[in-house]
């Protein structure tokens, strides 16, 4: 079993879905469930995606499963809960897509698709960024801005524009991008492209 084959996510009632980029969006109220190679016990973590993209964990459960081993002390000091949350956002981004056995095997039912390896690694390296950094306040200045710059680099790669000017992770542009569209300063979305109506 791989590390990501050992960890599932679950979406939570209650949430709703967040833009990481052009094209993917992400639950925020997520369940991470990571299980055992061995007879060892589950760990659970709730995990919240504020506006701004920052995953941040709320609640951990350790548990025993079946008539496997209780859980030890070890088992608390194994857990390694800023790589569980990178790796759950990794597995709970979506893209638009068809859906796959990847998706299929996650409970996914719908026309999305989860991200490849690759793309699981990037949403998880973005999380980790997320995280680390002090959160900028969101403002109506700062989505002006926001508005002018997507506008300027509309024809190539708005969003990658604006993660670059304010030193971001192309998810948290990505959420700029939407509430600057929420707040009026930009149109509605063209589905499939870049650009407002």
């Amino acid at each position: 079993m791989t590390e990501w084959e050992s960890v599932r996510v679950e979406l939570r009632a209650g949430g709703d879905w967040l833009p990481v980029d052009d094209n993917g969006e992400v639950w925020n109220k997520l369940t991470v469930i990571q299980t055992s190679e061995d007879d060892g016990p589950e760990v659970r973590a709730d995990v919240e995606v504020s506006a701004d993209g920052v995953a941040e964990c709320r609640e951990v459960r350790i548990r025993t499963i079946g008539a496997g081993r209780p859980v030890r002390s070890r088992d608390l000091r194994a857990v390694r809960l800023d790589g569980l949350i990178e790796k759950g956002y990794g597995l709970a981004v979506m893209q638009h897509a068809t859906p796959s056995e990847l998706a299929r095997r996650h409970g996914v039912a719908d026309d999305g698709q989860w991200v490849t390896t690759s793309t699981r690694a990037e949403s998880s390296r973005a999380v980790r960024g997320l995280r680390s950094r002090r959160k900028r306040k969101v403002d109506d200045d700062l989505l002006r801005e926001v508005a002018e710059i997507y506008r300027a680099n509309v024809h190539r790669g708005p969003t990658q524009a604006v993660a670059e000017r304010f030193d971001k992770a192309t998810s948290t542009a990505a959420l700029y991008v939407s509430l600057a569209r929420q707040h009026g300063f930009l149109g509605a979305a063209i589905k499939g492209k870049a650009g407002e109506q």
